[in-house]
């Protein structure tokens, strides 16, 4: 799928304004990043949601995403469940949240990296900082991550005024 996703691209960018990027479950890896990178920045303005679930990318290739996907101000639904990430990629995602403040949902579980090899132990700075990071999303109602990239302690709470919010106990 990699070589057709290179041959979308110019039609892709040629969209005048897609909200909505599917390319869930296509076998999609590192190599096709530079083309889904060309996609992101010439639609980064308009682009609500991402589905890139079911793929084989892995944390090196979503740090060569995240650039591009920090334009994308106006993400409110981003799946990145059944890829490669591990634990390594919090940072990444921790500074994707400071640019997301309007996320609604966020599913990265079920990497099958996790399943593969022994889980990667989050340190707990990359932990807290992405706990800190979730606080800023005050439209979150949706969050699906792998169990050992969790704090020790998270609770949803639901208030009348302010939604759905998770903060750490």
């Amino acid at each position: 799928m990699d070589v057709g996703l290179t041959r979308l691209v110019p039609a892709l960018q040629a969209v005048h304004s897609l909200q909505v990027l599917s390319i869930a479950s296509c076998g999609l890896t590192n190599l096709c990043q530079p083309a889904l990178v060309c996609v992101l920045q010439s639609q980064c303005h308009s682009l609500t949601e991402l589905w890139l679930n079911g793929n084989d990318i892995d944390d090196k290739g979503l740090l060569t995403m995240s650039e591009a996907l920090c334009q994308c101000s106006s993400m409110i639904v981003f799946n990145m469940g059944f890829n490669n990430l591990t634990a390594s990629s919090l940072p990444v995602f921790t500074e994707l949240l400071h640019h997301w403040p309007g996320l609604q949902r966020l599913w990265l579980k079920d990497q099958k990296a996790s399943s593969v090899t022994e889980p990667i132990k989050c340190a707990g700075k990359d932990r807290q900082d992405f706990v800190t990071a979730l606080d800023l999303c005050t439209q979150l109602r949706d969050l699906q991550i792998p169990d050992n990239w969790h704090p020790p302690r998270i609770v949803l709470s639901t208030t009348a005024t302010s939604g759905d919010q998770y903060t750490a106990k």
